[in-house]
């Protein structure tokens, strides 16, 4: 029962860490336009000025520091889109030099055959993406 504790309840943890993450993705994808840093500094400061009661002089350091927060945010956001944009055409590139690799070995057949059923997997997959974003929306 312990040990079924042990590894149950870091994963529970680490899922529920998970969950908000998830559900801001949907934002990001089109579904609702990006607000920039100063809006979003702004919507946070307002916040935080109702729910902890700030004063005007808490306010504008408060406001300062959620910007300042803000615009670093979107800097290290623009880092991650360009490092995955980066990453994404390594792994073309590994996957070109790998097809001509195997177009090397397979008979003409064989390298068709493994194309079309490439194409069929990632149609598979575009459908399960698709279902499963309209099972979410309801």
């Amino acid at each position: 029962m312990i040990k079924m504790l042990r590894t149950t309840l870091p994963l529970a943890l680490l899922l529920a860490a998970a969950i908000p993450a998830t559900a801001q993705d949907g934002h990001r994808h089109g579904e609702r336009e990006r607000k920039s840093p100063e809006q979003r500094a702004e919507m946070h400061t307002s916040r935080m000025q109702e729910q902890l009661k700030l004063d005007d002089v808490q306010a504008e350091k408060v406001a300062e520091i959620n910007l300042r927060f803000a615009e670093q945010m979107e800097a290290v956001r623009a880092a991650r889109k360009a490092e995955q944009e980066g990453m994404k055409e390594k792994a073309r590139g590994l996957s070109d030099s790998r097809d001509a690799e195997l177009k090397a070995v397979l008979s003409e057949e064989q390298y068709t055959r493994m194309l079309e059923l490439r194409e069929q997997h990632m149609q598979e997959m575009k459908e399960r993406r698709s279902m499963r974003k309209q099972e979410h929306e309801h």
